[in-house]
């Protein structure tokens, strides 16, 4: 039996109708359903964190005060010692006056307050004759290293006893100091001779250098 070109359109028209509604009851159905158990969807949070070692050296304790006094020529001196090292304590030799103790405590002390381990080097910007003046032959500009606490200096520590102070130079004094809180402070002891015909008042500036190995 042939079917009519106008037979076959209708046909045509009523299967998209039948194929929409369908679509629309199932949309209905879908929306209506309860989604449980039907649809899984993971996701993953990531949290991250770069932390890098800090190179931080300071000074704990940063000056020493002689105090003012003079020479004690009367009793034949022609110079004065004065040192710190380990203690408040100041010794004098051949002085009047100056300070018993440091105002500040004890001598300078090096601390290494990051988290690096550090080599440590210092600078001082006068030696003896430019730091005390008069008689240069009886100047006496001296330092000494030691730890603060055992164990600070893992590796090297130089200049353990009394040293002439050099202008203006890089020294080593000590390779690796710790980071622990028990174990990362260094002393620096400070020994000094006055001339007798030196006067007016004397600073120095004892730079210290970290540096993060």
């Amino acid at each position: 039996m042939e079917i009519s070109n106008k037979t076959l359109a209708w046909l045509v028209i009523t299967a998209v109708i039948i194929s929409f509604a369908g679509t629309l009851v199932s949309l209905y159905k879908l929306n209506n359903m309860s989604s449980t158990g039907y649809f899984t969807y993971n996701t993953t949070g990531t949290a991250s964190v770069d932390v890098s070692k800090s190179v931080v050296l300071r000074y704990a304790i940063s000056s020493v005060n002689f105090g003012s006094g003079s020479v004690n020529s009367s009793l034949g001196f022609n110079n004065c010692t004065l040192s710190i090292n380990g203690s408040a304590t100041i010794y004098k030799t051949g002085c009047e006056g100056f300070n018993s103790t440091n105002i500040g405590g004890d001598s300078f002390i090096l601390e290494n307050a990051g988290t690096s381990y550090l080599n440590v080097t210092l600078n001082f910007s006068n030696n003896a004759s430019t730091f005390m003046g008069g008689n240069g032959s009886l100047a006496r500009f001296r330092y000494g290293i030691s730890e603060n606490e055992t164990g600070s200096c893992v590796g090297t520590i130089s200049n353990t006893t009394w040293t002439d102070a050099i202008e203006n130079a890089t020294i080593n004094i000590c390779t690796n100091l710790s980071w622990a809180d028990a174990t990362d402070t260094i002393r620096i002891g400070i020994n000094i001779s006055i001339p007798e015909n030196a006067a007016g008042s004397k600073s120095v500036n004892i730079t210290a250098q970290g540096t993060g190995i």
